[in-house]
């Protein structure tokens, strides 16, 4: 889903959508890298200065499974949206901008459309866990037991052969 830059006012643009959203499905799981099982979000955009705003409300639940016992689980994330875009027309490079340090949380777009799917995919990914554990609270553990670390001859072999192992200098003729 596009909004036109030029439609986007200082009172507006309301996006809601869910799982039943084609578009808001595809962003999600381009972020979280499988299937989203609840999707649901409640947005404005609305124009802020040079910039457009996108604040609200996002959740989502997935299945995963533990990094560290491999049972399966449910993670949910979700929170306050508020991020910031600008429009790259007219601008060569970030460096011609004078970005500082406060503005490490502006993200760009074309500045003739805002594609929402692509917001929708940042936040996730910006809250994406870079390890997904049964002990985390956002997580509930799918199975009976415990979180346990696995057996380290339980998984496959991840020794890997050297491609120059049998690799041999030559002899020098002196």
């Amino acid at each position: 889903m596009k909004i036109i830059a030029a439609d986007i006012t200082e009172r507006g643009v309301d996006v809601q959508s869910g799982s039943d959203d084609a578009w808001a499905h595809e962003a999600a799981t381009r972020a979280l890298e499988v299937s989203a099982q609840t999707l649901s979000f409640q947005l404005k955009v609305r124009r802020d200065g040079e910039s457009v705003r996108v604040q609200g409300d996002l959740s989502v639940s997935i299945q995963r499974v533990c990094d560290r016992c491999l049972e399966p689980v449910e993670l949910s994330i979700g929170g306050v949206v508020d991020l910031v875009y600008v429009s790259s027309i007219g601008v060569k490079c970030a460096a011609e901008s004078n970005l500082d340090e406060s503005d490490l949380d502006v993200g760009w777009f074309d500045g003739l459309s805002l594609d929402m799917a692509d917001v929708v995919s940042e936040q996730l990914a910006l809250w994406m866990s870079d390890r997904i554990l049964c002990d985390q609270s956002d997580v509930r553990r799918l199975v009976a037991g415990q979180c346990e670390v696995l057996a380290t001859d339980s998984g496959p072999d991840l020794t890997r052969i050297s491609p120059f192992a049998n690799l041999k200098l030559p002899e020098s003729g002196q």
